[in-house]
């Protein structure tokens, strides 16, 4: 009886389009300024280096962009383009229409992120490498549902933990800042446009940095009773998993409970990643296997 933990190296492994380029792909063939904006934003903030920018290899820690984004600047770009008389102005003219405007890509990356993983397919030819049974558990880190599709595995024996194809998808960072808000002041001379319209930014901001923040710390909370399981497994099996930045708190929860681990990986960056981890959090008991 075995818990297999299941990355997008899985899915990459039976030819599937699971990488963040390939989501920067289907992106720019429906939204190419978003794309611009994106990558923008990544290289304005300091989010990735060059390679990186071009793969979106780190793309959900990249989305901490979202806790940083310029308040004055956005203000700026709002009333750039706005008329400054009320009387002559029009509701494409209005700095309330303009905030929503000049911001809309933020909520579009998340819709457009949820098109792409709807229309992922998920067949695959099965090289019966791996032999599951009814007895094992499968959390997966992945949206799609390859291991109920290919495998026979009922959905009592998964857990998508982060959401999965035709459901709430959860994508982000574990950064817990808040953002920059515009400071407002109220009194008899202020101007409604303007006090509206800050208003209106600061609340895009605030939902900006809701909408990417994973909180992982609160999923494991959730999920608390299913990872106090996997001490009744007599081995945890890593299947395609990066072991990444976000990773940690997960990976951290499963060293608790593990009797022994076997990691299968996709990268040598994997390896070096799942290492660190153990190293870290003195796990001793665990195999290395290249698939």
């Amino acid at each position: 009886m075995k818990f297999y933990i299941i990355g997008n190296g899985f899915d990459l492994h039976y030819g599937l389009k699971t990488q963040y380029y390939h989501f920067k792909e289907f992106l720019s063939n429906i939204n190419h300024e978003i794309v611009e904006k994106i990558d923008d934003l990544f290289d304005r903030y300091g989010c990735c280096i060059q390679d990186e920018e071009k793969t979106w290899s780190d793309f959900e820690s990249n989305l901490v962009v979202f806790t940083q984004l310029d308040p004055d600047e956005i203000y700026s770009e709002v009333f750039e383009n706005s008329e400054y008389d009320i009387e002559k102005s029009a509701y494409w003219t209005d700095p309330l229409f303009n905030a929503d405007y000049y911001t809309e890509y933020i909520n579009l990356l998340h819709e457009n992120f949820n098109q792409w993983i709807n229309s992922i397919e998920t067949k695959i030819t099965n090289d019966n490498i791996f032999s599951f049974n009814k007895n094992d558990f499968f959390l997966i880190f992945n949206y799609t549902d390859t291991i109920e599709k290919n495998f026979k595995i009922s959905s009592r024996q998964v857990l998508h933990i982060h959401g999965k194809q035709g459901a709430k998808i959860i994508v982000g960072h574990n950064c817990n800042s808040k953002p920059d808000l515009l400071k407002i002041t109220k009194n008899k001379d202020s101007d409604y446009r303007d006090i509206s319209a800050s208003e209106r930014i600061n609340t895009i901001l605030k939902n900006s940095a809701k909408l990417y923040y994973k909180n992982s710390e609160s999923i494991i909370k959730k999920y608390k009773n299913k990872f106090n399981s996997i001490k009744n497994y007599e081995e945890v099996v890593f299947i395609g998993f990066s072991c990444g930045e976000e990773d940690e708190l997960y990976v951290r929860e499963v060293f608790k409970y593990a009797k022994k681990i076997t990691f299968y990986y996709h990268t040598e960056k994997d390896i070096n990643n799942f290492t660190k981890l153990a190293k870290k959090h003195m796990f001793k008991y665990f195999n290395i296997i290249k698939w």
